[in-house]
């Protein structure tokens, strides 16, 4: 795993992994992010790319509701269908119709994506909120280790110096 470490501008230091040029949490396992490009698509499947912190878990619920004619949560793990964390037999053995979330961007999404012309929901979240959201969780989970003040974590985050080394939902561009 290649962990970085960041430091703002009164020492206090963030880490992460860097993988194909982008800051990623230092959780995501880098043999399930090696294998994304690779992971076999179905025509049925939903894919839901977003900037980490902008409703990814929200809107697997939501489409989950849609798709399932009823308000009951699904009752499967999210965590199972979030895309760095699923190796791709444990993806291929859930059932369809899968919503599969992920803060991959969609020039790094499965190649099967546009050729299997699976359906994709895209949410944006103003990158206020995101900010504020990121640093709440960074703060929370401790992953990264970071322990500044939210001012300097902004100005990180403005440097793109956070996860997905962009400081708004950009980076989901093709």
């Amino acid at each position: 795993m290649n962990i970085k470490v960041e430091t703002d501008k009164f020492g206090k230091t963030i880490k992460y992994m860097m993988f194909n040029g982008r800051h990623h949490f230092p959780a995501y396992p880098p043999s399930v992010l090696d294998q994304i490009k690779s992971v076999s698509m179905r025509p049925d499947d939903v894919f839901c790319p977003a900037f980490p912190r902008t409703g990814t878990h929200w809107t697997f619920e939501m489409v989950g509701m849609l798709l399932n004619g009823t308000a009951d949560t699904i009752p499967t793990y999210k965590e199972k269908i979030q895309l760095e964390f699923t190796k791709n037999d444990e993806l291929s053995s859930l059932p369809s119709r899968r919503i599969i979330n992920t803060h991959f961007q969609l020039s790094r999404a499965p190649t099967q994506l546009r050729e299997k012309k699976c359906k994709i929901i895209y949410n944006l979240r103003d990158p206020k909120d995101v900010a504020v959201s990121l640093y709440c969780l960074y703060m929370d989970i401790g992953v990264t280790g970071y322990q500044g003040t939210f001012k300097d974590f902004l100005e990180l985050f403005d440097n793109e110096k956070v996860e997905c080394n962009r400081r708004s939902p950009a980076p989901y561009r093709s």
